[in-house]
């Protein structure tokens, strides 16, 4: 379904329709005409390419997280920073494509947070691997965490 609206207003006898001729540079003024046009998106294609890719970022950012020890530290950074820095270049990308708006879209805020979810567990690496680096393997506090 279509929606659109137009409204033509030419207001030529009105003084408010007119143009200020001190902003033209042959100092007249000239008839205004205002179009306005309300104009819906298929949020399809943008679930598509935008939201998509970055939850299926943050998916595989989530399995080294699940599924590598504590002591891999940087097979855990090396491959939570490769798919954060896929993350940003594809935001970086998609956003060429996207209406430049002064505001952050809901696709903007899902970018967003995704990446900072991906930040967060690199944070979240190096502080589990500080705090059981000066632990032993046998300690009650670290049972469990390297397995």
């Amino acid at each position: 379904m279509h929606v659109a609206r137009y409204e033509l207003q030419n207001a030529l006898g009105d003084k408010e329709g007119v143009t200020d001729k001190d902003l033209s540079s042959r100092r007249l003024q000239y008839p205004k005409l205002t179009l306005s046009m309300k104009v819906m998106r298929k949020p399809f294609f943008y679930t598509v390419t935008v939201a998509a890719p970055m939850a299926v970022f943050v998916f595989l950012g989530s399995r080294p997280v699940a599924l590598l020890g504590v002591k891999d530290l940087s097979a855990r950074l090396g491959i939570i920073s490769s798919i954060l820095l896929a993350a940003i270049t594809h935001s970086s990308i998609v956003r060429q494509y996207l209406p430049k708006v002064p505001y952050l879209t809901t696709l903007d805020k899902h970018s967003l947070i995704c990446q900072a979810v991906l930040v967060a567990w690199t944070i979240e690496s190096c502080l589990v691997y500080g705090w059981t680096r000066g632990l032993a393997e046998d300690s009650p506090e670290v049972r469990g965490v390297y397995d």
